[in-house]
C-alpha cells in the first residue's frame, strides 16, 4: 500500500504509531524521511483491504488527511522498473525496444558507438583515478604516467591542470606579437587537433588509461543466443490468451507478454518451439499463468527455459511452474497430467524444430517470488531425455546442466577466447617466462581455463560453486586436460593461503581457521586445495611465473578478492574480462591500480590495453578484455595535512583583488532597483540582506542617497562603528 500526504521528515516511526493507533496488523514499513509518501506491505489481502478503509481521509495530527492506494507487488527489482501505470495499451509496444534497442541501426554504427563508449570508460577510469590520487596528498608531478593522461585537455583534468603566471604571460606575449592571420590560422589548428583527439577511439586515445584495440564484432548477428528465458503470461495482442515469450508490462497489468516471432536475436528452432507450445498448450491447458498481483498470488505456469546447441543439434526446454496457488477445483494431480503433456507434445517421435529435437525436458516446481537459488530450492526433475546438451567451443566439447552458466553467443564466445588467448601469449613472451602458471578465478565450469591450458604449465581454477567445480573437472576429464586442478573455495582464502607464505603466524593461523570454519569448503575440497597447493608450489620452485585471469559477475569482483591480488607479488600480470565496463569495470580497474593505502596494501597494478567484443549485438551491452601488469612505481611519502592544503592551493586559481566579500553579488543584481526604504520603518532591509553586515543597523542601506532617490553604485559596507551622522558626511 502505498501512503501519501504524509509530514515530511517523518520516519516508519510515524506511520507505526499511526497503524498501531487503529489496531491494523502490518508486516513490513518503508519510508524515508525527505519525502511526502511511504509504502506498507500487509500479511494477507483481508488486513489490506480493511487498512486501505480505516486510513482512507485520516486525518494525521497536523489536520492534513491522508491518500493511499494499493501498489503492484513486485518481486523483484527487474520487477519494479517493468512496472508502469501509465502505459496500458501494450499491443502497440515493440517488444524489439525492449529486448535489442538497437535493432534499427545499422551494424557498423552499433560498433562504432560501443567503441566510442568503451573509450569513454576508459578516460572515466584515468579521471577518476587521478581526482582520487590527488585528494588523496599525491600530487601531479608524482602520480604514475597512465594517470597523467589528458592533461592538457580541457575535458580531462582541467580541474588540476593550471598554467602558472609566466606561462601564461609568456603566451600572451607570443600572442601579441603574433599577425590576426597568424593568431587565428593557430586557433584553427588547435580547433582541429582538438577535433581529432575527440574522434580518435583506437590506438592511444588521449586521456583513456591504456592502448585501445579496435572492437571485435560477433561472427553472427541474427539468432545467435543459444538460450532465452521466456515469461508465460498473457497476450499483448489478446488479453485472454495465455503466450509464453518476453514481458512487456508489470504484474500489475495481468503479466502482458509479447512473442518472440519478430526477435531477430533468437534462433529459428526456439521460435518454432515457443509457436507450437504457445498453440497448442498453453491456449488449451486448463492451468493459468502465474501472477502475483498484489498480496494474493494466482496460477501455474511460470517460465520456460530454452537452450540449444546448434553444432550438436541439440535442443532442452524447462517448464517452471508453481503448486501451491492453485484454484478450489484444481488438484495438485491435474498441474502434474498437465506437465506430461507437455513433455509428450515436446518429445513426442519425430516431433522435430527445424530439423533439431528436444533431447532433455526438464520441470521444476518453485512456490517462491522471485528465481530458484541452486542448492536451496528443489532442482529442476529430468523427465525426458539425457541430462546435459553438448556444446562446442574451439576444440574443446563441454556438457551444459539446465542451471550452468555458458556464454549465451557461442560463436562469440570463441571470438572472445582467441582475444584472451592472444593477450595471455603476449603476456608470456612479456614476462620471458620458460613457465607459466594461470589462475582462473571465478571459473565457472572451467571453459576459460582448459581454453588457456596450452599456453600454461599449470592451470588452477577457483570458484566458490561446488558443484560448477565438479563440472568443470567432468569437463577437463572429457577434453582430456590433464593440467588443470580446481578448487572449491572463496578466492581471496585461496590466494592468500597458497601465495601469501610471508604472513606472520597468528595472520596464518587466522587464515587456517577460516578454510577450516568455512561451511562451502568441504573435506574432499579442502584435500582438492591442498593438492593444487603444492602443484603451484613446485611450479613456483621451478621458477614459474604466474598470470591471473578473472572474469567475474556483472557487478564485478568482491573487495576482498581485490585486495588479495594486491598483496600477492608473486602475481605478474593480470587479464579482467568485464561483464559491464561503462559501470562497475571502472571502480574495479581504479581499486586495482590506486596507491598503497590501510584497507588496500600492497602495490598495485598498470593498464596495459585493453580490447572490446560484441557479444550481444543489437544490445547496449558489451565485453571487454583488459591487461594490467604488475606496477613497479615506487609511491612517495603521502603529504600531510598542512601540505596537501598548500598543494591544492597552488593549483587553484589566482584572484586579483582578492576575496569576494558574501552578497556583493547579490548587491549587484539589485542595485538598478533603487536604494531601500524600508528598513527604517519595518526593521527589514527591503532586499532580504543581512543589515548588520551590509549597512548600520540604525540606518536604510543607502541613507545618503535616499532623499536624491538616485540609482545606487555598489560601495563597501558600511561598518557598524560608525555613526550615522559620520555615515551621512561620507556619502
Amino acid at each position: 500500500m502505498n501512503i501519501k500526504n504524509l509530514k515530511k521528515f517523518s520516519d516508519s516511526k510515524y506511520i507505526e504509531k499511526i497503524l498501531s493507533s487503529q489496531n491494523l496488523a502490518f508486516k513490513k514499513i518503508d519510508k524515508h524521511p525527505p519525502m511526502a509518501f511511504g509504502v506498507v506491505m500487509f500479511e494477507s489481502e483481508e488486513d489490506l483491504e480493511k487498512a486501505e478503509k480505516v486510513l482512507q481521509g485520516f486525518k494525521q495530527p497536523n489536520g492534513e488527511p491522508l491518500a493511499v492506494s494499493q501498489m503492484p507487488f513486485c518481486s523483484s527489482k527487474h520487477d519494479k522498473k517493468n512496472v508502469s501505470s501509465d502505459v496500458t495499451d501494450f499491443a502497440s509496444v515493440d517488444i524489439r525496444d525492449k529486448t535489442i534497442p538497437l535493432w534499427r541501426i545499422k551494424y557498423e554504427e552499433q560498433l562504432q558507438t560501443k567503441q566510442k563508449n568503451i573509450c569513454h570508460a576508459l578516460k572515466k577510469v584515468t579521471r577518476k583515478a587521478r581526482r582520487g590520487e590527488y585528494k588523496s596528498g599525491y600530487d601531479l608531478e608524482v602520480q604514475p604516467e597512465w594517470m597523467s593522461k589528458g592533461l592538457n585537455s580541457s575535458l580531462f583534468g582541467s580541474m588540476f591542470y593550471r598554467l602558472s603566471d609566466e606561462e601564461r604571460a609568456k603566451m600572451k606575449a607570443d600572442e601579441a606579437k603574433m599577425s590576426a592571420e597568424e593568431l587565428q590560422a593557430r586557433k584553427d589548428r588547435d580547433a582541429e587537433e582538438e577535433r581529432q583527439r575527440k574522434e580518435t577511439v583506437i590506438g592511444d586515445v588521449q586521456g583513456a588509461m591504456c592502448k585501445v584495440n579496435r572492437i571485435l564484432a560477433a561472427p553472427q548477428q541474427t539468432g545467435y543466443r543459444n538460450k532465452v528465458e521466456l515469461t508465460v503470461g498473457f497476450s499483448t495482442q489478446d488479453r485472454m490468451q495465455a503466450v509464453a515469450g518476453f514481458r512487456v508490462g508489470g504484474f500489475e497489468s495481468g503479466n502482458a507478454v509479447a512473442t518472440i516471432q519478430d526477435c531477430t536475436h533468437v534462433s529459428l528452432p526456439m521460435k518454432r518451439l515457443t509457436a507450437k507450445l504457445n498453440a497448442d498448450f498453453f491456449a488449451n491447458s486448463s492451468c493459468k499463468p502465474w501472477s502475483n498481483q498484489g498480496v494474493k498470488k494466482t496460477g501455474v505456469w511460470r517460465e520456460v527455459m530454452l537452450r540449444h546447441s546448434e553444432r550438436h543439434n541439440q535442443m532442452m526446454v524447462l517448464l517452471r511452474y508453481a503448486d501451491a496457488f492453485l484454484e478450489a477445483d484444481q488438484t495438485v494431480a491435474q498441474v502434474q497430467a498437465e506437465v506430461e503433456r507437455a513433455k509428450e507434445l515436446l518429445c513426442g517421435p519425430g516431433v522435430l524444430f527445424e530439423k533439431m529435437p528436444v533431447v532433455s525436458f526438464y520441470a521444476q516446481r518453485y512456490n517462491g517470488l522471485s528465481v530458484p537459488v541452486i542448492g536451496k530450492d528443489p532442482a529442476p526433475e529430468l523427465l525426458h531425455g539425457v541430462s546435459e546438451v553438448t556444446e562446442t567451443l574451439g576444440n574443446l566439447n563441454f556438457q551444459i546442466s539446465p542451471q550452468a552458466f555458458f556464454q549465451v553467443n557461442t560463436m562469440g564466445a570463441e571470438v572472445l577466447f582467441d582475444e584472451v588467448k592472444r593477450i595471455v601469449a603476449e603476456s608470456k613472451k612479456e614476462m620471458q617466462a620458460e613457465k607459466l602458471v594461470i589462475l582462473d578465478l571465478c571459473c565457472g565450469t572451467g571453459v576459460i581455463g582448459m581454453a588457456l591450458a596450452g599456453l600454461a604449465d599449470l592451470v588452477v581454477g577457483v570458484e566458490i560453486v561446488p558443484s560448477a567445480v565438479q563440472d568443470a573437472r567432468l569437463n577437463a576429464a572429457r577434453n582430456q586436460v590433464t593440467n588443470a586442478a580446481f578448487v572449491a573455495a572463496p578466492c581471496e582464502l585461496v590466494l592468500s593461503d597458497m601465495l601469501q607464505n610471508n604472513m606472520r603466524p597468528e595472520k596464518r593461523r587466522k587464515l587456517d581457521e577460516q578454510m577450516i570454519s568455512n561451511k562451502t569448503i568441504k573435506a574432499q575440497e579442502k584435500q582438492e586445495a591442498e593438492q593444487a597447493k603444492q602443484k603451484l608450489q613446485s611450479a613456483l620452485n621451478q621458477g614459474a611465473r604466474i598470470l591471473a585471469v578473472v572474469d567475474p559477475p556483472r557487478n564485478g569482483l568482491h573487495p576482498d578478492v581485490i585486495k588479495a591480488l594486491r598483496m600477492c607479488p608473486q602475481i605478474d600480470q593480470l587479464v579482467y574480462i568485464a561483464c559491464d565496463p561503462t559501470n562497475a569495470f571502472v571502480d574495479q580497474a581504479i581499486l586495482l591500480c590506486k596507491s598503497p593505502n590501510r584497507k588496500l596494501p600492497g602495490n598495485g597494478f598498470i593498464p596495459v590495453e585493453a580490447t572490446p567484443v560484441d557479444l550481444f549485438p543489437h544490445t547496449n551491452h558489451i565485453e571487454l578484455v583488459a591487461r594490467f601488469r604488475r606496477s613497479d612505481y615506487e609511491w612517495p611519502k603521502k603529504k600531510s595535512p598542512e601540505e596537501i592544503k598548500e598543494q591544492r592551493s597552488k593549483y587553484a586559481r589566482k584572484k586579483k583583488d582578492g576575496p569576494r566579500p558574501p552578497k556583493k553579488r547579490a548587491l549587484e543584481r539589485k542595485k538598478q532597483r533603487g536604494p531601500c526604504y524600508t528598513y527604517e520603518k519595518t526593521g527589514k532591509c527591503k532586499w532580504g540582506l543581512s543589515c548588520k553586515f551590509w549597512h548600520n543597523p540604525d540606518l536604510t542601506c543607502f541613507p545618503a542617497e535616499k532623499a536624491e532617490g538616485n540609482s545606487v553604485s555598489v560601495t563597501e559596507p558600511i561598518s557598524s562603528e560608525s555613526s550615522p551622522a559620520d555615515s551621512a558626511k561620507a556619502d
